[in-house]
């Protein structure tokens, strides 16, 4: 039975779209996914009927699990949202803040998780998510617990509620563990500024833990418009980036040890950057893209890659419709991990660049830096592009400063990370370091505003629909077996056979 693991798993994530799309998209939806799910595993074998019989039950059941479980959470958001819409004038919100604030020329942006709602003395005890409008300082932190005061409206453009110059009442720094995380990262923050100043140590601190907290509008504009965004954001490739830097350190534990390290990493960059939902997210995703590219077993990958995404929707079934995040994290995983390297690995076999390669005209450093970074971030690309639609810009120099810029990012965590314990221990010396990496990581900035001036670097363009999307990933399925028609089926086949080594589940 627990060769069908990924069946059911699938069957769990088919529930919420259902709920969540609805019976005709959410059954087409269904169809494409166990469709493909069904050619690529068993390719036509039949299984006998007694075997049929219990593997749709098991299906049924996981399928009702990710349906209710969806459910309960719908039930709950609508009577929240009910509660708020009945709520005239103002209305006091306690809660705990969800993430670090997006600075904004006008003022913050932060999430709040919200506890308790209070308008006209009457107290409620509701959860929900909140979006505050903050005064730019003084400056907030995640997993603060504040109590603001404003009115909520529903905000049709970003499709959550929002309260518009929340009035801040009380805030009280976490207790416990959360409270020497916190203090810890503040003082990581108040160091990073005096070694950086300007906006470079903004940027090092987002490239370390994530976050845009000290960088300024110009530099966070030219990011976005050359497709940058996930360097300085808590996503999966900043957590792929630290745990590879690690894995480096760590290359001679032996292969069944190095968990263990690797873990020890993960740990304390959680630590440093909150235990939140994106954080986690993230440190699950950055994982497993290390995990595929460092042991190569796709099968596992695939398990690990769904028991991630499944243990994810039960706390927060949500997220795999409405969280961009989480959709980007979990697709350009399985970019990097699936549909990459049968790209890279056509791309190699070229006659031309395979002659080249192999008669030196092209070093393996070109195949290394250039090629290979190149066709993996225009895999991530071609999986990721309705997600990315949705934010109605598109980057279309991103496939070139991916490549350019992206492989400096190690030796700005390499930087950043030396000269933070060097001004520990010697405040001198990290101090003119620090201003020698400042004039760096200013060049840097430099350059990239030059590609982020480029006519139409960022162009405008309008979010797909839903219908559009289901196509677009079917074409996209049809064009990777494609292009591993002659490796899958001999992966598969040994999969199925196993399958039907087994008696009965």
């Amino acid at each position: 039975m627990a060769q069908y693991l990924e069946l059911y798993l699938l069957a769990f994530l088919g529930g919420i779209l259902w709920c969540s799309l609805g019976s005709v998209m959410g059954g087409y939806v269904i169809v494409s996914i166990f469709g493909w799910y069904g050619w690529l595993c068993f390719r036509g074998r039949i299984l006998g009927g007694r075997r049929w019989c219990a593997l749709v039950c098991v299906v049924l059941v996981f399928f009702s699990c990710g349906y209710i479980r969806l459910y309960i959470a719908e039930k709950e958001r609508s009577e929240f949202s009910g509660i708020l819409r009945a709520v005239t004038g103002s209305v006091m919100l306690v809660g705990v803040l969800d993430g670090d604030p997006s600075v904004r020329e006008q003022g913050s942006l932060v999430t709040m998780e919200v506890e308790k709602i209070v308008s006209g003395g009457v107290s409620l005890v509701r959860h929900g998510m909140v979006r505050l409008e903050l005064p730019r300082y003084p400056t907030y932190w995640r997993g603060q617990e504040m109590t603001v005061f404003g009115s909520v409206e529903w905000a049709e453009v970003s499709g959550r509620w929002t309260m518009r110059r929340a009035q801040v009442r009380s805030v009280k720094d976490p207790s416990g563990l959360s409270g020497v995380v916190l203090l810890v990262r503040q003082r990581l923050v108040a160091q990073m500024v005096r070694l950086f100043p300007g906006s470079a140590g903004g940027f090092l601190l987002g490239v370390i833990a994530g976050g845009s907290l000290g960088v300024s509008q110009s530099i966070l504009a030219d990011v976005r418009a050359t497709g940058l965004t996930h360097v300085i954001a808590v996503s999966g490739y900043n957590v792929t980036l630290v745990l590879g830097l690690a894995m480096s350190m760590f290359a001679w534990v032996p292969r069944k040890w190095k968990l263990v390290p690797m873990g020890s990493v993960l740990l304390i960059f959680l630590l440093l950057v909150g235990m939140s939902a994106s954080a986690l997210r993230a440190a699950l995703m950055g994982f497993l893209m290390v995990y595929a590219l460092s042991v190569g077993r796709k099968r596992d990958l695939l398990l690990a890659l769904l028991w991630s995404a499944v243990g994810m929707l039960i706390w927060r079934p949500f997220m795999l419709v409405e969280d961009r995040g989480f959709q980007l994290s979990f697709l350009a995983t399985v970019g990097v991990c699936y549909l990459a390297p049968e790209v890279v690995q056509r791309v190699s076999s070229i006659v031309i660049i395979k002659r080249m390669i192999d008669e030196g005209f092209l070093g393996s450093w070109v195949k290394n830096l250039i090629l290979e970074p190149f066709f993996t971030t225009f895999a991530v690309y071609l999986v990721t592009v309705p997600v990315l639609f949705s934010f109605q810009q598109f980057s279309l120099i991103g496939l070139v400063t991916n490549v350019v810029f992206v492989p400096f990012i190690p030796f700005f965590m390499i930087l950043a990370v030396g000269v933070l314990m060097v001004g520990f221990v010697f405040w001198p010396l990290g101090f003119f370091v620090g201003r020698l990496g400042t004039l760096v990581v200013d060049m840097y900035f430099f350059v990239l505003h030059g590609f982020a001036v480029l006519p139409f670097s960022n162009i405008q363009v309008p979010p797909m629909t839903g219908w559009v999307v289901v196509v677009y990933f079917n074409f996209l399925m049809v064009a990777y077996v494609k292009l591993c028609l002659k490796s899958v089926p001999a992966s598969f086949t040994q999969h199925s056979e196993s399958h039907q080594s087994h008696p009965s589940p």
